[in-house]
């Protein structure tokens, strides 16, 4: 079973002698001369994921000489993050989202420009936050 997992997320990993050579390399080659690992007291060093596969992708490959240690530490979650599925439409002078039970939010510089706008469609636009009753905008916020 697999599970979703966001590489802007941060792991830990053990890094090697060769691992913090090339950490180094990495920043010099940057400019950054005089860059220090961090290491927590247990001798993990944490990465976000793409920087990790950034720094040591290159010297990732079989029988090579490894950067870190192969078990790394994924970060867990303490909220579990839900998503809802939204759909975007996009339009010349207005963009429409719809959410998961078919509700429409406009974000539009001119509410003629929305098309078939339905009982309790909300939009922004210059006035504020408007909402349709079935026959006109009407303002509910801002201005």
């Amino acid at each position: 079973m697999y599970k979703k997992f966001n590489i802007n997320k941060s792991v830990k990993v053990k890094l090697t002698r060769h691992g913090i050579a090339i950490y180094k390399e990495h920043y010099a080659n940057a400019g950054l001369a005089d860059v220090t690992v961090n290491i927590d007291n247990e001798g993990y060093s944490k990465f976000q994921m793409h920087d990790l596969m950034n720094i040591f992708g290159d010297s990732m490959y079989m029988g090579g000489n490894l950067p870190f240690k192969t078990e790394i530490l994924i970060e867990e979650s303490q909220k579990e993050e839900v998503v809802e599925k939204t759909m975007v439409v996009v339009s010349g002078n207005y963009v429409r989202f719809i959410d998961k039970e078919g509700k429409s939010f406009y974000q539009a510089s001119n509410l003629k420009d929305i098309p078939n706008p339905q009982i309790n469609d909300t939009a922004i636009c210059k006035y504020g936050l408007c909402r349709y009753d079935g026959k006109k905008w009407l303002q509910v916020l801002g201005g």
